[in-house]
């Protein structure tokens, strides 16, 4: 009986849940891009709370994390590159609708409504990613009077590769204040 109880718990080990999983990718992530970027506290507008306020500000995930990132190197003499990642996982696929409706009716920064019904936007935003997925949101934004968004972009499609699913709803703004939407989400 001891060695059977040893068994089963050892086997608990090597099934990890969907939110597990999630977390560990989360973590290697950001151990991916540490090389090029490390921890800052935020100040003033940069905070993520300005733009994740409608996914913050309700408690229907079960699991966030943050991150406020600063690139190690300077894109010109005095600039860096801010970096302001979210990671959210749901329990249900009824509190992740709920998180994301949430987001459609008010998205940063000016509460504009958006929808799946047209994939094109045009309106007031930073460079922003939301990867929406069954269970998970993953978000990147990059601050303010950025010049060259190739660093940006390099990250987004890192996130993109690494977060997407076949049903993931993506969205998608740039410094000239397009905001598109691909939905693979049946």
């Amino acid at each position: 009986m001891k060695y059977l109880i040893i068994i089963i718990v050892s086997l608990s080990f090597l099934f990890k849940n969907d939110k597990d999983i999630f977390i560990e990718k989360c973590g290697d992530f950001i151990k991916h891009i540490s090389s090029d970027y490390k921890s800052f506290k935020p100040y003033g507008c940069m905070m993520i709370p300005t733009y994740q306020s409608n996914l913050d500000n309700n408690s229907l995930c079960d699991w966030s994390k943050k991150y406020d990132l600063k690139s190690k190197f300077k894109v010109s003499d005095t600039s860096t590159i801010h970096l302001h990642l979210a990671f959210y996982h749901f329990e249900s696929q009824k509190n992740l609708n709920d998180a994301k409706n949430s987001l459609f009716n008010c998205f940063p920064l000016k509460c504009n409504k958006v929808s799946l019904d047209s994939s094109n936007y045009r309106f007031m935003i930073i460079p922003s990613i939301y990867i929406i997925n069954k269970k998970e949101i993953i978000t990147c934004h990059s601050h303010f009077g950025q010049t060259d968004n190739s660093y940006y972009d390099k990250v987004k499609n890192e996130l993109i590769q690494k977060f997407k699913s076949d049903s993931s709803i993506i969205i998608t703004s740039t410094p000239d204040l397009n905001v598109e939407i691909k939905n693979s989400w049946h």
